[in-house]
């Protein structure tokens, strides 16, 4: 395997070595835990770990060698007559080789997935802080895998207002909120992902995702509400993130 490395921030650590060290490896796995992607390669009858962060825009597109370059492209691997090339818009996300002792430690950071290793007891034991909700849904440390698009849709569909303190919601509100993130998550995952406006979501195969056509209220501010109660999608930021919410159905 050949390693071409065009920015490089993109890699941590030593880009010499990264490089050196990936040539000749096998891919044998990937993984993911949220928006981290752990490569698990073979070298000389040895386990590699390379993990890979999409953060906001980071994405994998798997190409024909020689290929016409993609937008972005600032990584790649190059196995016989294919290419595996990272494309970050923004620059966010990352690339580092990580030990086996390193990677554990990196995961047992994350919080439980909603859809994999989270029980509605655990999910209200750990709403009960003094923040606002939808940051807390977004802190990959206490919920790993829900996203910006995912935390709003989900906390319309229970009926919660995106700024309420999340130690002031009641199991039954709890329980709600628990039920529309599986659904959400779920939804977006048969439709193979949310490719909005910016159009940064493409799968592997540069294929967007078919979500948005469910989407509910992100990016609908000054719309209707869906509900037909009459009042109109407001957005605001929270956290940092755009959030939108109905004012009339969310309380």
């Amino acid at each position: 395997m050949e390693v071409v490395v065009d920015k490089q921030n993109l890699v941590l650590g030593n880009v010499t070595d990264f490089k050196k060290t990936l040539s000749a490896a096998k891919f044998v796995e990937v993984r993911r835990r949220a928006k981290l992607l752990t490569f698990v390669l073979e070298k000389d009858n040895h386990e590699i770990y390379l993990t890979a962060h999409l953060k906001m825009t980071g994405r994998f597109l798997l190409r024909n060698k020689g290929d016409p370059r993609d937008s972005y492209q600032h990584v790649w691997f190059v196995v016989g007559n294919k290419e595996l090339r990272f494309c970050d818009l923004r620059q966010f996300g990352y690339l580092q080789l990580v030990s086996k002792p390193d990677l554990d430690e990196i995961l047992e950071a994350y919080g439980p997935e909603p859809l994999d290793d989270l029980a509605l007891e655990e999910f209200v034991r750990r709403l009960k802080r003094n923040m606002p909700i939808k940051p807390l849904l977004l802190d990959q440390k206490v919920f790993s895998g829900i996203g910006n698009i995912y935390a709003n849709e989900a906390l319309f569909k229970a009926k919660i207002l995106p700024q309420r303190k999340a130690i002031s919601l009641t199991n039954t509100e709890a329980a709600k909120l628990f039920t529309a993130v599986g659904e959400v998550l779920a939804l977006g995952l048969k439709f193979k992902g949310t490719t909005t406006r910016d159009e940064s979501f493409r799968d592997i195969y540069d294929k967007p995702g078919q979500n948005s056509q469910n989407l509910l209220v992100y990016e609908k501010n000054g719309g209707l509400c869906p509900n037909n109660c009459g009042e109109k999608i407001k957005k605001i930021m929270l956290g940092g993130r755009g959030t939108y919410f109905c004012s009339h159905c969310q309380v």
